[in-house]
């Protein structure tokens, strides 16, 4: 799963003011967390097939890691991964996108 994150930033020695905020992206493997600045759109572009799902915000999923969908809350889906503990939230409309796409063969 990669995850964009708005988080704040100071760096040590500069001027920005604490309120201010740096795109953080966020790459979920088996093993690793990684982190960059790149955006979710950029690294969007990059990844080819059918096998990734992007949120309309925060995540891109990779659909070959899903295990499961289930409701969460009134109007929103808890999407959780094989081999790992970390989750993501949809939307139930972009849940229902989703699960049609998961229930293609081939997918």
């Amino acid at each position: 799963m990669i995850s964009s994150q708005g988080l704040p930033s100071r760096l040590p020695g500069s001027q920005s003011a604490p309120d201010q905020y740096a795109r953080k992206t966020v790459i979920l493997t088996r093993k690793d967390k990684l982190s960059t600045t790149e955006s979710l759109n950029s690294i969007e572009e990059r990844l080819h097939g059918n096998n990734f799902f992007r949120s309309p915000r925060a995540y891109i999923v990779n659909l070959n890691m899903v295990r499961e969908i289930r409701p969460w809350g009134k109007n929103s889906y808890e999407i959780t991964f094989s081999g790992t503990q970390q989750k993501a939230l949809l939307a139930s409309n972009k849940a229902r996108e989703l699960e049609k796409i998961l229930a293609l063969p081939g997918s």
